[in-house]
């Protein structure tokens, strides 16, 4: 799931209405009008489109293939721009998949 996904579900919708969503502009309702992942008049902010290209890209500016902890550094980077700190759950499991 990504990380918008997980932000949903902090919002308070269910894996199954996310994982049946191919965008998130399909589960964010207008109650979430005006977070900062669901802007003014069913778009999504610029939050939402930069974090949904963090998920999406596969390299980094040098080519390199993007690693889970490049991705989390990459929204940490994001979300401090917003205000906010992100924090991984078990992210120390992140160090086995690099072996």
């Amino acid at each position: 799931m990504c990380c918008l996904g997980q932000f949903a579900i902090q919002l308070g919708h269910s894996r199954d209405e996310i994982f049946e969503a191919n965008t998130p502009s399909e589960i964010l309702y207008k109650k979430e009008e005006g977070t900062l992942i669901y802007g003014q008049r069913g778009r999504l902010t610029q939050f939402a489109r930069s974090a949904m290209h963090i998920n999406d890209d596969y390299h980094d500016e040098s080519d390199k293939p993007l690693t889970p902890q490049n991705r989390i550094a990459k929204l940490r980077e994001l979300c401090k721009e917003y205000g906010y700190n992100l924090e991984i759950e078990n992210e120390h499991l992140l160090e086995e998949y690099d072996e």
